[in-house]
């Protein structure tokens, strides 16, 4: 990776990151909601998750941050298949 491309790269993959933190924190909250309530209905997947967020804040550009933080990490999951380095623990 050319050294101009690194500092966009990096920040792209730590928004990635952050914004799939973003998502499993979500999908926790409504797991524990479920759990506090002793209601397994509610208990939502990801597409419920998502389409509840993007009620509670009443736009689409929710969806819009959702798919570019997804696409974010699978960009940095692409990077880190494309140049990490794994040493054979045979020597």
């Amino acid at each position: 990776i050319p050294i101009r491309m690194r500092d966009p790269l990096l920040k792209i993959g730590r928004f990635g990151v952050g914004a799939r933190a973003v998502i499993i924190v979500v999908l926790g909250f409504f797991l524990l909601r479920a759990a506090i309530k002793h209601d397994p209905r509610e208990v939502h997947g990801l597409r419920e998750s998502i389409v509840d967020l993007v009620g509670f804040f009443e736009g689409r550009w929710v969806l819009i941050v959702i798919a570019l933080g997804l696409t974010a990490y699978g960009v940095d999951q692409a990077l880190h298949a494309r140049c990490r380095r794994i040493r054979s623990p045979i020597r």
